[in-house]
């Protein structure tokens, strides 16, 4: 069961049902220390750890995400096959798994590229960008472990684990852009 936060502008909400509706803002309220009770901030990590390695599914696996940008902000995603790689110019990113955080990646404050991102996964994941992330469907996908790249078996964190070098950095990512303030 998930704790329903008790402050901020999404009281009573739970971080599942935030991170597909304002991503962004779990992202900088975990940099920033926003969560007090043990509790919710245990939860805040696991979220925010578990929205930076989205598992691509089904009939997609052993495709690649294609992030792709435009002026320097999050454009949107494709998955693609890993062949693509050597196609890639400046302006794409490539990695094993969705990370929710990419917009932030690029520029402090983009909420078009955050609404993107959702809009993006849920096509990738559901077939449905417009799907609707209600508290149970939300809870139920970050309850299950199959739909992320956990430590122990996401490729790039396990290269970054034995190399030092950050999940970012191994997976081809622009390093995180850090936010004074929303």
């Amino acid at each position: 069961m998930w704790t329903r936060l008790d402050f901020g502008r999404h009281f009573g909400k739970t971080l599942p049902q935030v991170i597909f509706s304002d991503p962004g803002w779990v992202f900088w309220a975990c940099a920033n220390g926003c969560f007090e009770s043990r509790r919710l901030l245990e939860e805040a990590e696991q979220v925010d750890y578990r929205a930076r390695h989205v598992r691509v599914s089904g009939n997609d696996t052993g495709r690649m995400v294609l992030y792709t940008t435009d002026a320097g902000k999050f454009a949107g995603i494709t998955l693609v096959l890993p062949t693509i790689v050597a196609e890639c110019g400046s302006a794409a990113f490539l990695c094993n798994h969705f990370d929710l955080s990419f917009p932030s990646r690029l520029a402090k404050y983009d909420k078009l590229g955050e609404k993107l991102m959702i809009r993006g996964l849920k096509e990738c994941l559901f077939h449905n960008p417009t799907l609707k992330m209600s508290e149970a469907r939300a809870t139920a996908f970050f309850d299950d472990d199959s739909n992320f790249c956990l430590q122990e078996d996401c490729p790039a964190c396990s290269l970054a684990t034995a190399t030092g070098i950050e999940c970012e950095r191994a997976c081809r990512m622009p390093p995180l852009v850090r936010r004074s303030s929303l």
